[in-house]
């Protein structure tokens, strides 16, 4: 009887931490879009105002995430992708390697496109995270109740 309630119990923390790590993880990707929007929005005004230097474009950003430290585009496309679904952290990672490369308008344009594409993305995922944080709180609970009463 004892194992029994053991083993509930270890079900149960074991679905609450996996509850907590997709919750971990869904902030973590929201966090990556917010930043790499703002990245982007950053790249875009340096270049269209400034004329600055591809070195140069992300030596005076800070957001307001996790990330904050990130002032490079090649520590940006190293880093945030990682967090992101794998066509948006394509679409990110390409546009922090070819924007170096480009003449200031085709510079401009691979902005605009990234950020109408990540913005997409964006609001997709704000708008499905409700949903999938009520997926991640009732279906491990559910799976660890049909469990223990089976072994019951």
């Amino acid at each position: 009887m004892i194992f029994r309630i053991l083993g509930g119990f270890c079900l149960l923390s074991a679905s609450f931490s996996y509850i907590a790590g997709r919750h971990k993880a869904e902030v973590c990707r929201l966090e990556a879009l917010e930043c790499a929007l703002a990245c982007i929005k950053h790249v875009g005004i340096k270049i269209r105002l400034f004329d600055t230097p591809a070195p140069e474009l992300l030596s005076d950003f800070h957001g307001k995430t996790r990330f904050d430290q990130l002032h490079d585009l090649k520590d940006c496309a190293e880093c945030l992708p990682s967090y992101m679904s794998e066509e948006d952290g394509e679409v990110f990672r390409r546009f922090c390697t070819s924007i170096g490369g480009a003449y200031k308008d085709d510079a401009l344009q691979m902005c605009e496109n990234a950020q109408i594409r990540l913005e997409k993305s964006l609001k997709q995922a704000e708008d499905e995270y409700p949903a999938r944080k009520r997926l991640y709180l009732s279906l491990p609970v559910l799976l660890t109740c049909v469990v223990m009463v089976l072994l019951w």
